[in-house]
């Protein structure tokens, strides 16, 4: 099993993956960042946003890290999360138009949501 790290950030769109993750029952370490006077950073003091930028260089979240690799942007998240979900679920779809569907409403969370 991969080892997983989510930086999220309560009342934005980095909540999503957190929620997928409970869900799942998918284990992971969260690391909940907030902004700071130069950007997003820990809020337990771990990471300033320096720190921060070489684990994602454009600073925001959300941000997933398995096994040292890092995925950003939301709809990234998701799908790796749905990936994972190893048939506790079939989030990604079933066929041409549920794929679509899912595509669709990634774009909306990402989109809407973030904004």
């Amino acid at each position: 099993m991969s080892t997983l790290a989510l930086y999220r950030a309560n009342g934005v769109s980095s909540f999503i993956p957190h929620v997928l993750l409970k869900e799942l029952m998918i284990p992971f370490t969260s690391v909940i960042m907030q902004p700071g006077p130069n950007g997003w950073e820990a809020a337990d003091g771990s990471l300033n946003n320096t720190s921060y930028r070489n684990i994602h260089p454009q600073g925001y979240v959300p941000a997933l890290q398995v096994d040292g690799v890092i995925i950003t942007e939301l709809p990234a998240i998701i799908t790796y999360i749905a990936s994972s979900s190893t048939g506790k679920a079939n989030l990604l779809g079933n066929d041409k138009i549920e794929r679509a569907k899912v595509a669709e409403w990634m774009a909306w969370l990402s989109g809407t949501v973030h904004a």
